[in-house]
Parts: C-alpha cells; sequence; structure tokens
C-alpha cells in the first residue's frame, strides 16, 4: 500500500469513528493501535495530525496534503 494511501486509509477511519460516537476523539489512538497496528507513539501523532486538519470544508485528500505540509505525519506516511 502507498504511503498517501495509508494515510487517506487512517483519516477515513478516525472520520468514520468520530461520526459512529463510539468515542471521544482524544481518546482514539488506541483504536488506531488496534485497527492499523500502530504503536503508541505513531498513533498518537497520526491522530494529532487528523485533530490539526480535521475540516468539514475540505476533503481527506486535501486533509492528509495540509497535514504532509505542516510535516504532521509520521514519515512512512509522506
Amino acid at each position: 500500500m502507498a504511503d498517501r494511501t495509508k494515510a487517506i486509509e487512517t483519516f477515513d477511519y478516525l472520520d468514520a469513528l468520530r461520526e459512529s460516537g463510539d468515542t471521544n476523539m482524544v481518546g482514539a489512538s488506541s483504536y488506531l493501535q488496534d485497527e492499523f497496528l500502530f504503536s503508541r507513539e505513531i498513533a498518537k501523532k497520526v491522530l494529532t495530525a487528523w485533530m490539526h486538519t480535521f475540516s468539514h470544508s475540505l476533503t481527506v485528500s486535501e486533509r492528509v496534503t495540509t497535514a504532509n505540509e505542516r510535516d504532521l505525519l509520521p514519515t512512512f506516511m509522506k
């Protein structure tokens, strides 16, 4: 899977998790750890990137681009 594709997949997952209301998004890093087998550190970094770029007016792809431009994503997702 391409790096950018993994970032888009995780942002899509977090969007769906937010909409489901299953958890407060502050605690969503554990969901990333379980779903994508990320370490705690990577899961927190991805969640932080998602939080800093969340917007209803941007597509997931645009948000991933913004996260890359701001150097928010882990290196393997760039």
